[in-house]
């Protein structure tokens, strides 16, 4: 089973490339030693805790700084490129899976998760202050999750799951992707739903 989906998009904002992975250039440099001082290395421990996350969602501070322009308008040719080419790759992890289920008779399923980008959620107070669509990152992601829904339509055991919370009006994010208990709930049962037999997941 994968879940997955927006750090495939805004790992292509951060580092305007598709197929790699989140935060690869932190990594990089940690496996490389770029910089063995300890200063960066406390730094990026810090950051990979979760108080300093919840922190940063507290303190309203967000990964991708605000535009004055309305990013929801900006879908230029080599933002469509850059789209095109992070779906192509993650239908060719698709197809790779696909082909080893058959030659080994496992079951799979692809679940691309929901995001603030996308749907059509009716927002909560809280919900409405991170305002996705004043960021840069927007564009681009809101593109690649259109992309994802369009492809969700033609293979079979790909799941599209960023209109999940259509409707609901209850605070379910508490940034742009990650989910109250509640929500991470919802996408549990959805998930569980789709996986049952009747849901017609094949081989």
């Amino acid at each position: 089973m994968f879940y997955d989906g927006f750090n495939d998009a805004f790992a292509a904002f951060e580092t305007r490339r598709s197929g790699v992975h989140y935060v690869v250039d932190r990594i990089a440099r940690k496996f490389e030693r770029r910089d063995d001082s300890v200063r960066p290395a406390l730094g990026d421990l810090v950051r990979g805790t979760h108080l300093y996350r919840a922190l940063r969602c507290v303190g309203g501070r967000r990964p991708s700084p605000p535009t004055t322009t309305d990013a929801r308008t900006v879908v230029d040719d080599s933002t469509r490129k850059l789209a095109a080419e992070v779906l192509s790759v993650h239908g060719e992890v698709y197809r790779i899976v696909e082909s080893l289920s058959r030659s080994y008779g496992f079951e799979f399923a692809f679940f691309w998760q929901p995001s603030l980008f996308a749907g059509h959620k009716p927002l909560s107070p809280d919900e409405q202050r991170m305002r996705p669509q004043k960021y840069r990152s927007y564009a681009l992601v809101s593109e690649i999750y259109r992309g994802a829904e369009a492809a969700a339509r033609v293979r079979p055991n790909f799941h599209y799951l960023g209109n999940i919370f259509d409707g609901d009006t209850s605070q379910l994010y508490i940034d742009f992707v990650h989910l109250t208990p509640t929500g991470n709930a919802q996408v549990a049962r959805a998930i569980a739903d789709l996986l049952t037999p009747s849901a017609g997941v094949r081989r």
